[in-house]
């Protein structure tokens, strides 16, 4: 549904349902960012899926790319990366698992 706003401004607005909600609401954190040696991925929320895990330079060269990785045993929501080899500095990541896309800023610093 497309809703005027008055002006140029136009709002989307979607149907309000359970997927979508759920959606809305999954959230991802990173700890410890800054990282030394590894680093925690993780949602608010299960995902029932592997992942995949991409880190960019600031200048956006790929460094680093795991792809299916597996969630942490014993926690459904939770995908650990070895930083030990990037070089200090700023990066971005993304972060591909199921339906849920998530991209950021991470830090690292040994």
């Amino acid at each position: 549904m497309v809703e005027y706003g008055g002006g140029n401004l136009y709002r989307i607005k979607a149907n309000p349902n359970a997927a979508q909600a759920s959606k809305a609401n999954m959230k991802l954190s990173l700890f410890p960012n800054p990282a030394n040696t590894s680093i925690q991925f993780r949602t608010s929320q299960a995902i029932n899926s592997s992942a995949t895990i991409k880190i960019y330079s600031i200048v956006g060269d790929e460094v680093f790319s795991m792809p299916n990785v597996t969630k942490a045993s014993g926690s459904p929501d939770t995908f650990n990366v070895n930083t030990a080899s990037l070089p200090n500095g700023t990066y971005i990541y993304n972060l591909a698992a199921g339906t849920y896309t998530f991209s950021g800023r991470l830090v690292v610093k040994h």
